[in-house]
C-alpha cells in the first residue's frame, strides 16, 4: 500500500474504533452487561478468524478490518458496565483495576505477538490471538455464571 492508502486505512480504523466504544455501551444497555461481555468477545473471535482470509483484496480487507477494529473497542464499555453492576459499591476500584489490567494485557499481547513472529510467522498471530480470545470468552462465561455481590447479599438477607 502507498502512504496515502495506508493513511486512509488508519483513518477508517480509528473511526471504527470510536464507533466501537459507542456500540459497546449501547449493546450493554440493550442486552445487559452479562450478555454483552460474552457476546462481544465471541463476535470479535469470528472477525479475528475471518480477517486473515480477507488480506488478498483491499475491498474485502477494509470492511473486515473496520468491523474487527470496532469490535476490539466495543468490549471496554461493556466490561465497565458489568463491573459497576456486579458491585456498585466498589465499581470505581474495579474499573481502575480493569484499566490497569487492560494495559498489562496490551503489553503481554504485544510480547506474545513478537514471540510468535520471531518463532514462526506473522501469519500465525491471528490464530494465537484467537486462542487468547477463546480464553477470555471462557473467563467471561465463568464470571457471568456466578452470582454478583448484590445478588448474594439479597439472597442472604431474603
Amino acid at each position: 500500500m502507498s502512504g496515502n492508502i495506508m493513511s486512509l486505512v488508519l483513518l477508517f480504523f480509528g473511526v471504527a474504533a470510536i464507533s466501537g466504544g459507542y456500540l459497546g455501551g449501547w449493546l450493554s444497555d440493550c442486552l445487559g452487561p452479562r450478555q454483552a461481555v460474552v457476546l462481544i468477545p465471541s463476535l470479535f473471535l469470528v472477525f479475528l478468524f475471518i480477517l486473515p482470509f480477507m488480506t488478498r483484496s483491499l475491498y474485502l480487507f477494509l470492511p473486515s478490518m473496520m468491523i474487527w477494529s470496532c469490535l476490539s473497542w466495543t468490549i471496554s464499555p461493556a466490561v465497565q458496565n458489568y463491573l459497576i453492576h456486579s458491585d456498585p459499591t466498589n465499581g470505581d476500584v474495579s474499573i481502575g483495576m480493569n484499566t490497569s489490567a487492560m494495559h498489562v494485557g496490551v503489553t503481554v499481547g504485544s510480547g506474545i505477538g513478537g514471540l510468535v513472529i520471531s518463532w514462526g510467522s506473522i501469519d500465525w498471530n491471528p490464530w494465537v490471538g484467537s486462542l487468547i480470545v477463546v480464553l477470555s470468552i471462557l473467563c467471561a462465561l465463568y464470571s457471568t455464571s456466578r452470582k454478583s455481590i448484590i445478588e448474594e447479599n439479597v439472597w442472604r438477607e431474603g
